[in-house]
């Protein structure tokens, strides 16, 4: 990184760059790091080009990178930076009637494109300028920008007429010059602060082990039915089998019935806390802890009882049903299986298996009671309430 000195660095950089091919293409042309009030009150001294850094902003993208900078303890961790990006105003003078503001700003304008890097040699003959017997910026003679990990790219602004103008007012009765603005980032500044050292490793923990990712193509039944809390699923997929090989069902793990590299099976009947609905499948095995693609399959309920009583129906589910879960009751035609009515469970504040609703508005008669939770239905051959 770079210490304070290093927005200076940037600016002698970028003249230093500029000066030869101004002079070279402009005969007697130079580059100044003037504000432009004061090249205007000087009066003219020739054709040249002055570099004015206008503004300095942070840098968006890693303003905030070295945050956190201390540990708990407060100690320094990670020398605080500040990420910038500059802005500079180039603006060009000379003989108006031999086009030579005009010249000066076509070799500027091709320079920067070319050579759009402050590379670490401009910036060593910057520093090397500035410690020369006659020296040339003398205080940037200790500058380490060059040490910055990334290199300041200088790009152009498309600065239109009513931006330009804004930007000249701010210069009080000095007049328009022929100009075109940069940019320049991203320049970062360190505090030299001494950092806490890292805390050594006590014990290494290396893992090493052959990538064999598990990965899951289907979950179902072997006679491919609707799978109830009773049957035996089975996970299809490719490299199932492996050290230490763990099948999760909604996030827990379970007993597997049987394993192969192809095939696992695990009885439902055997795990606990299942949902009706949706539940997710992973597998993971391996020294690496290697997770499968996360597969599903849904789990139907099975009415238990039905029972009414004081307006109200209510059923009994073989598992339990959570509080936010969407509960619906289908009252059916006993006789052709038609339904007749659908019937939403209020809101419930715990989990529980006993689903209760109000049959107000529905006929006296019998019916056959269907369930449907998050998507998952009961068989339509429930048990006959008399309502």
């Amino acid at each position: 990184m770079s210490d304070f000195r290093a927005v200076a660095t940037v600016t002698a950089a970028l003249q230093r760059l500029l000066q030869g091919p101004v002079g070279a293409d402009v005969p007697g042309a130079q580059v100044w790091t003037d504000r432009p009030d004061i090249r205007h009150a000087d009066g003219p001294s020739g054709p040249g080009a002055n570099i004015y850094l206008y503004q300095v902003s942070p840098d968006p993208a890693l303003r905030n990178v070295d945050l956190p900078t201390r540990g708990p303890d407060g100690r320094v961790t990670q020398r605080p930076q500040a990420a910038l990006t500059l802005y500079y105003l180039f603006s060009f003078y000379g003989d108006d009637s031999e086009m030579e503001p005009q010249r000066v700003l076509g070799t500027t304008v091709r320079t920067l494109h070319a050579r759009p890097l402050v590379t670490r040699a401009l910036i060593q003959a910057v520093t090397d300028a500035a410690a020369h017997d006659q020296p040339v910026h003398p205080d940037l003679a200790e500058s380490d920008l060059a040490e910055q990990a990334d290199l300041v790219r200088v790009t152009p602004l498309g600065l239109n007429l009513e931006e330009l103008s804004k930007l000249w007012s701010v210069f009080f009765q000095v007049p328009y010059a022929l100009s075109v603005a940069y940019q320049a980032s991203v320049v970062l500044i360190e505090e030299p602060v001494t950092t806490a050292a890292a805390r050594p490793v006590i014990t290494p923990d290396l893992t090493v082990g052959v990538l064999n990712r598990p990965r899951i193509l289907r979950v179902d039944k072997a006679d491919r039915t609707p799978i109830h809390a009773t049957d035996t699923v089975t996970i299809h997929g490719e490299r199932l089998l492996g050290e230490g090989a763990v099948v999760r069902l909604a996030g827990q793990p379970v007993l597997t019935a049987t394993a192969a590299p192809q095939e696992i099976t695990v009885d439902l009947s055997t795990v606990d806390g299942l949902r009706p609905g949706g539940v997710p499948v992973q597998v993971v095995h391996g020294a690496l802890a290697e997770r499968s693609n996360v597969a599903s399959f849904v789990l139907h309920p099975t009415v238990d009882t039905a029972t009414a009583a004081g307006g109200t129906l209510t059923v009994g589910a073989d598992l339990t049903v959570g509080a936010r879960q969407r509960v619906a009751i289908a009252l059916l035609d006993p006789a052709s299986g038609q339904r007749t009515h659908l019937l939403t469970v209020p809101p419930r504040d715990a989990d529980t298996d006993q689903l209760a609703t109000p049959t107000t508005g529905v006929a006296p008669g019998q019916y056959a009671v269907q369930l449907f939770i998050d998507g998952a239905d009961s068989q339509p051959d429930g048990p006959v309430v008399t309502l």
